[in-house]
């Protein structure tokens, strides 16, 4: 080395230092790409786990939806079965009330026939018809045959 130094007339020192730098530099660049490309994995691993958090959410969403058009398709199917049993029962009902009407004005024909069996005239009449009497003042005529 002493045979270097003559040659070249260099203190060697300053290089010495110049070199120690160089390597300390070098280092921290070899640092810094490690941890750029560190970086970079956590970057590249985040992305992918987004994407798969992505994927994840959009197929739940889909299954969401469809769940949801299941049901509401058998709720539209349930209500249009109960609204045809509504439209059966109200039909009867007018049917049963239709019914009720004409049997109150038969049981209020049977109350005044009752009414009317009950006067001194039904008697008098059943006893002309049924039976064939006559008051005392009147005539009975009979057809010939």
């Amino acid at each position: 080395m002493s045979k270097i130094k003559c040659l070249l007339k260099i203190p060697l020192k300053p290089l010495y230092y110049l070199r120690k730098r160089l390597k300390f530099w070098l280092s921290g660049v070899k640092i810094s790409l490690s941890k750029q490309k560190s970086i970079r994995k956590v970057r590249k691993n985040q992305n992918e786990k987004k994407k798969e958090k992505s994927l994840q959410n959009k197929i739940a969403m889909v299954s969401v939806t469809f769940v949801v058009g299941v049901l509401f398709i058998g709720l539209m199917a349930e209500s249009s079965r109960l609204e045809g049993k509504v439209a059966q029962y109200e039909t009867k009902k007018s049917e049963v009330s239709a019914k009720i009407k004409d049997e109150e004005a038969r049981t209020k024909e049977i109350d005044e026939l009752k009414k009317y069996m009950q006067t001194d005239e039904y008697a008098k009449e059943v006893a002309r018809d049924k039976l064939g009497l006559v008051e005392g003042n009147q005539i009975i005529f009979k057809e010939e045959e």
